[in-house]
């Protein structure tokens, strides 16, 4: 039988062609996953290079910084005390001489002058008493005019009207006056800026001008310290000027002695208070005097307890100490 070769190589050439033939469908998807993979390799990798360089800005444009809003603090700036004197000596040397009471010869000058750290008195808000510290700055100004001209004389009015000015172009305002114009005693008060000055009306009768000034915070502190031994005195009014207090140890231990200045704020003159308290106890009242107290003035066995030791005068005014 004859056997037609090359229909035989045709069949076999089919059946491997065929054996070897895919889908078109098949190679579709998978071309689609192929491109697809390269996308998101692609998009991977865009992302990184992004988060690893972040975007600058263009030229010429301004880098953004953290912005603060800064709030407007509409409070007037305090002034300390010794400006202000600083300043009334300036406007006062602009048209008097000046001499100082403790280094210059008066000589011919129109005035003495005179400073110290007072700061004059002043009753905080919510207080009794009025009070002064000795964290403030005073000045007194006394004229040298003829004794049996009537004061005040030009020059002390002259004064006055400076220092008054100088005081309300920084600021200070009129609040109240202390005592009856036109007594030598009596004080215009001033307010502002965080101050509280005084200084005599221009009409009072008295030939030394006193401004004295001090931080309205130091007077309430004075105040608040001063409190719980000005409960203990009796007497106290609201005309009562209280100041200079002194804490000291007893000799006795266990106690403590106090020491406070008190007079009248209209009034000239004073005395010194003696109180006394058992440590952790409350403030005891002894006596107001001038001079060292009477012996018989501790007539309880804690005062003398409290003051043993401490100098005292005998009846008769001879000296001793309190047993």
């Amino acid at each position: 039988m004859e056997i037609n070769e090359d229909n035989q190589s045709d069949k076999g050439l089919d059946k491997r062609t065929k054996k070897h033939r895919r889908n078109p469908t098949v190679i579709i998807l998978a071309l689609a996953s192929l491109l697809l993979g390269f996308g998101i390799a692609g998009y991977l990798v865009y992302e990184s290079m992004n988060q690893a360089s972040p975007e600058q800005p263009a030229p010429n444009t301004p880098v953004k910084k953290n912005e603060k809003k800064v709030k407007t603090n509409n409070v007037a700036p305090e002034i300390n005390p010794k400006e202000v004197i600083i300043k009334v000596k300036e406007s006062l040397s602009s048209q008097y001489s000046l001499a100082n009471a403790e280094t210059s010869d008066p000589g011919s000058a129109n005035l003495i002058i005179s400073e110290s750290d007072h700061s004059g008195n002043w009753r905080p808000e919510g207080y009794g008493f009025y009070v002064w510290h000795s964290k403030g700055a005073q000045i007194n100004a006394t004229s040298q005019t003829d004794p049996e001209e009537v004061q005040p004389s030009e020059i002390d009015k002259s004064v006055r009207q400076k220092a008054i000015q100088v005081l309300n172009e920084l600021g200070l305002k009129k609040v109240d006056t202390i005592g009856v114009e036109p007594e030598g005693s009596s004080l215009d008060i001033y307010k502002g800026k965080g101050l509280i000055c005084s200084i005599q009306p221009v009409a009072a009768q008295i030939s030394t001008t006193t401004l004295a000034c001090g931080r309205e915070p130091d007077f309430k502190s004075e105040a608040e310290k001063i409190k719980p031994l000005a409960s203990a005195i009796k007497d106290i009014t609201q005309n009562t000027l209280l100041g200079g207090l002194n804490i000291k140890d007893s000799k006795n231990s266990g106690y403590k002695l106090a020491e406070l200045t008190r007079s009248d704020v209209v009034e000239f003159g004073g005395s010194m208070a003696l109180l006394y308290k058992r440590d952790g106890g409350d403030w005891q009242y002894v006596t107001s005097t001038q001079q060292v107290p009477f012996c018989s003035l501790f007539n309880t066995e804690e005062s003398r307890s409290a003051y043993a030791g401490e100098s005292c005068l005998n009846d008769d005014g001879t000296e001793s100490s309190v047993k």
